[in-house]
């Protein structure tokens, strides 16, 4: 029996003209299917790629403006800030790379705060911050 290669669901995406908003040479805006709130969208390549390491120079400009557009656009419909945010990853859910374009009253540092029950500012020694910054010079 035939194995049958399995369609990626956000590749598909680019063709539901439903959920397509904008798309350039090498990216696309569509709606999330299961949005956040009013205002959720997503910026993916057209490319199946899984990080951002794996675009060429060209699709990457043209990913990046596209998400940088949306970000303007959808702060203007709502009149809130966005933020523009991947999941990596153990919390991505799909294994196409995307950007998600959210707009919220809340910044990423105060939403991970509260999830998380950790304060949202909690200013570190210059020790502290010296050995993380070697740990991760001494990985690149």
């Amino acid at each position: 029996m035939k194995k049958r290669k399995r369609v990626c669901e956000l590749c598909k995406a680019k063709n539901e003209k439903f959920r397509l908003i904008k798309q350039n040479k090498h990216a696309f805006a569509t709606m999330c299917i299961e949005p956040l709130n009013h205002g959720h969208v997503m910026i993916l390549p057209k490319r199946h790629v899984t990080k951002l390491s794996q675009l060429k120079p060209s699709e990457a400009k043209q990913f990046l403006n596209l998400s940088l557009e949306m970000v303007s656009v959808i702060t203007k419909l709502t009149k809130k800030d966005c933020i523009l945010v991947q999941n990596y990853g153990q919390h991505a859910s799909q294994g196409h790379l995307h950007f998600h374009v959210i707009p919220c009253t809340l910044g990423i540092r105060e939403m991970i705060a509260k999830y998380e029950k950790i304060p949202a500012r909690k200013r570190q020694s210059v020790a502290v911050l010296t050995k993380i910054a070697n740990k991760i010079k001494h990985m690149l």
